[in-house]
């Protein structure tokens, strides 16, 4: 089976700079728009990339989405917490009162309750399941009861729950980044082309209006220069010394 490959981001910056550079960049389009309808650019498409901006500006981002997985995981091990301190008291009255070498305590496996695995709790509420009843009799004098045998299908019942809520967590995640990366590169691409265009129209004529268009603050740039000279000069001066 082939694995859909994840979407990548094409941009660098916060989702936020994103959202605030896209509108920012809508008014300037539509300030000016006589230009603008010279490269094609119509009501209609910027009506469009608007909508666009608003629905990405609705979509929940990265650190809500966490924190239902989180929710979700924390329940599932309060949850597993439950049924194991279920299964614990279990195997308390069966080695009381068979002891842990008697076949009657092998059946239920419980030399594996300590590892920290879902599927081995799972398996273990099935074995008091199946066996328990039949034991039930006999551990009777350890304070076996029905009750508690239902208790613990129970507990099992609402782990499982709690393991498929937390999958739909994760899920839920994951499908909410890969939208948000989806969106979030059309609206850059959008952003960037209407940059473009400002750019080559304004190029010669206008440095403010050009300067509208520039996406990444060129002072970052100038001062990532600075820091190379600055770099340079250093290192002259150690080899003059």
């Amino acid at each position: 089976m082939i694995q859909k490959k994840e979407l990548q981001r094409i941009y660098t910056f916060a989702d936020t700079f994103l959202r605030r550079k896209a509108i920012a960049v809508v008014s300037c389009v539509m300030r000016d728009f006589d230009f603008y309808t010279t490269r094609g650019v119509t009501l209609e498409r910027i009506n469009i990339f608007e909508e666009m901006i608003d629905e990405f500006d609705k979509l929940s981002d990265d650190d809500q989405m966490l924190g239902y997985v989180v929710i979700a995981t924390e329940v599932r091990n309060r949850k597993a917490e439950d049924l194991r301190v279920a299964l614990r008291t279990h195997r308390n009255m069966v080695e009381n009162k068979w002891g842990i070498r008697s076949f009657k305590y092998r059946i239920y496996k419980f030399d594996r309750l300590s590892q920290n695995s879902d599927e081995t709790l799972h398996r273990l509420a099935r074995a008091v399941r199946m066996y328990a009843p039949a034991h039930l009799a006999d551990l009777a004098s350890e304070g076996l009861t029905q009750e508690k045998i239902d208790n613990i299908n129970n507990l099992d019942a609402i782990f499982e729950d709690a393991i498929d809520n937390q999958l739909s967590a994760v899920g839920a995640r994951d499908i909410s980044a890969q939208d948000r990366i989806l969106k979030g590169n059309l609206i850059y691409k959008e952003t960037l082309r209407l940059c473009n265009i400002g750019k080559d129209l304004f190029f010669k004529t206008d440095p403010a209006r050009y300067n509208d268009y520039i996406i990444y603050d060129a002072p970052k740039r100038k001062a990532k220069t600075a820091t190379k000279k600055k770099e340079k000069t250093t290192k002259v001066k150690k080899e003059k010394l």
